[in-house]
């Protein structure tokens, strides 16, 4: 195990957009809208549900948002490291794999940052 932290909600790609979104008041269809994605993507996105976007995407959302130069640099590292992960993801047992997939499932009755810290913890036990 680490002794690092685990990421709060606003510290992943899906929290930092919430957040960002939460500060314009804006509901989730008009930013999906902004963006040219569907609001169905827009939501797993934003809940952690959707692996992060590529790069293009992400520059979208930091558009739609309304986002200076620092803010969609945030939102660019995060999802470059949420994408890093998942394809170390992809090397995983199977059995791990499953876990993660139960995890993921169980995630909407869990709060976004347990999520985060349980997935965190068992990758970091993984490497």
């Amino acid at each position: 195990m680490t002794d690092q932290p685990a990421l709060s909600a606003d510290e992943t790609f899906g929290g930092k957009v919430y957040a960002y979104r939460m500060r314009l008041g804006l509901p989730q269809a008009d930013v999906a809208a902004r963006a040219r994605i569907s609001p169905a993507y827009f939501s797993g996105l934003e809940n952690s549900k959707r692996p992060a976007p590529p790069p293009a995407t992400v520059w979208r959302i930091a558009r739609a948002l309304e986002l200076g130069p620092r803010e969609a640099q945030i939102l660019c590292v995060l999802a470059e490291s949420e994408r890093a992960i998942t394809v170390h993801e992809a090397e995983l047992a199977p059995e791990i794999k499953d876990l993660l997939a139960l995890i993921r499932a169980c995630a909407p009755s869990m709060g976004r940052g347990l999520v985060s810290r349980i997935q965190t913890t068992i990758r970091e036990a993984c490497m």
